[in-house]
Parts: C-alpha cells; structure tokens; sequence
C-alpha cells in the first residue's frame, strides 16, 4: 500500500511540473491558445476579430464633406462675369459685359450675409457626374479674360466678402498676374495661352488650330495657372476638336457662353453659365443665383 502511494505522489508531482513548465513557457512567450472553431463556417474576419479583442478599432476613412440637410435643387448657377469699371472715379463701361464696381459688392455682400457656398472644380465635377449633392445656396463666380480691371477692383471686394471665384485667364496677356495674386478665394484656370483670337474659319482659333498646336497651347496655360480641372472657351466657341484636347490635357469640365444652370447628367465639357451684364438691379442678380 505505501508503495502505491508513492507511485501515486510521483505521478501527481510530474503532473504538476508539467503544468508548471507549460504556463511559464506561455506567461514568457505571450501566447495565446484560441479553442478550434465549433464549424467549419467560422469565418477569417471572425477570428481576426478574436485576435484583436481588447484594441482599438481601425480608423474608417471618412468624408470630409458634409452631406447638406437641404441639397440643391434647382441647379447649379455659374456666375460669368468680364470687365469692371469705377463709376464713382468717372469711368463708364464700354458694353455689356462691364459690371459697376459697387454694384458688384452689392451683389458679394449678398452671397456673404446669405451664407452661400462656392464649391471647387472638383466637386462640380463629382455634381454633374451625379456622385456628390451640393448645398441648396451653392454657386461658382467666373471672370473670364484676366483683365486688369478684375484685379485692381474686384478681387479686393472679392477678398472683402470672402468669396471664393475663378479667374479664367488669357496666360499670354495676363500670366503674370497668377503668382502676385494667388490667394485662398482665388483660383486660376485657363483660357488659353494664345488662341483668345479668330481662327482660320472666323471663330475661335481653338477650334482649328491643329491637334498639336492646341494641345500644347493648354499646357502651357495650365502650367501658368497651375491646376488643369476647369477650362473657358475663348469667346464660347468649341467643337469635338476642342473637347479631346481638353480630355488628353486632364480637364475634367469645360464651360460655355450658352445660358442655363448645371445639373447632374450634363456633359462634363459644355456646362453652360447665367451671364452678368452691366446696369442690372441686385434683385435682377439675386434671380440668377437663388
């Protein structure tokens, strides 16, 4: 009996140092030992969930556009604007397309106090390809050409109201200007470098200048200003010629002289525009934008 006893005394003391040995070798290797799947239905992302029970969930990549609570409905209004004249300084505007210089703040104070939104290139891109809403008071200010008037008195109104628009300009004329005015509500986009002039057939010298002269005017445009993301037909003219340089060159929209608002759907290189002209009531301008 005493020796089966100490049989049994031996064996419960392997026992427990193999025990011993088996949770030191854990505590020191951290180890984790998972029990075998129940089924063979358990999937990877169920058990790499196990694994990382006790961290912190991954960051989800999130967009920093909010989705508005009222979203545009009745289109977007691209707002075309050209030359500027100082009515209180004796000057007068040549044609229709000069805009008094106080009645345009008139007209950026209203955006201002209405909280209006100026959304970039491109989210008008993402808008007519119909993957992004926009806010129900949304609009784009264009000014076409890069005049000298533009920057001597709109772009202090423009800074004043901070109101965000886009200068579309004739780099050859007016290149210069990008570098000196660069500023957060300002951006850059072309009209060209040389072809604001007649071509071969009487419009527009982009729409027959050849594929290679075109292609290269538009790169050095875009270089000038840069950014490639939206482009101005000289005088509005355009033609399939035209839109596959803008392709090739990465243009994602082209705009027009042809009235309306933008809406999803509409081809991405013929978005029309609601033109500005001189003498118009702010009631008149506040139609175009509400």
């Amino acid at each position: 009996m005493l020796v089966n006893m100490n049989k049994i005394n031996k064996t419960i003391i392997i026992v427990l140092m193999i025990l011993l040995a088996v949770t030191v070798f854990m505590i020191l290797t951290n180890t984790k030992v998972y029990a075998p799947a129940e089924s063979s239905n358990e999937t990877n992302s169920e058990i790499e969930e196990d694994v990382g029970a006790g961290l912190a969930p991954p960051v989800e990549a999130q967009d920093i556009y909010e989705e508005p609570i009222e979203k545009l409905a009745s289109g977007l209004p691209i707002v075309m604007y050209h030359f500027f004249y100082d009515a209180s300084a004796g000057e007068t505007g040549a044609d229709g397309n000069w805009m008094e210089i106080s009645a345009f703040e008139a007209q950026m104070k209203y955006l201002n106090e209405n909280n209006y939104y100026y959304p970039s290139w491109n989210e008008v891109a993402d808008y007519v390809a119909g993957n992004r809403a926009l806010p129900s008071k949304s609009v784009v200010i264009s000014i076409d050409d890069g005049d000298p008037s533009f920057f001597k008195l709109a772009v202090p109104v423009l800074k004043k109201y901070n109101v965000t628009a886009t200068s579309f300009i004739i780099t050859s004329w007016y290149g210069h200007q990008v570098l000196e005015h660069k500023s957060p509500i300002l951006n850059f986009e072309s009209h060209t470098n040389d072809m604001h002039k007649s071509g071969s057939d009487g419009k527009g010298a982009f729409t027959t200048v050849s594929y290679e002269n075109a292609l290269n005017d538009i790169n050095t445009a875009a270089s000038i200003c840069g950014s490639n993301i939206a482009f101005c037909y000289p005088f509005g003219h355009y033609n399939d010629h035209c839109i596959q340089v803008l392709k090739d060159a990465g243009y994602k929209v082209a705009v027009t002289t042809e009235d309306g608002r933008v809406y999803p759907g509409i081809d991405p290189y013929k978005l029309p525009r609601v033109r500005t002209n001189k003498g118009m009531s702010l009631d008149s301008f506040i139609s175009l934008v509400k």
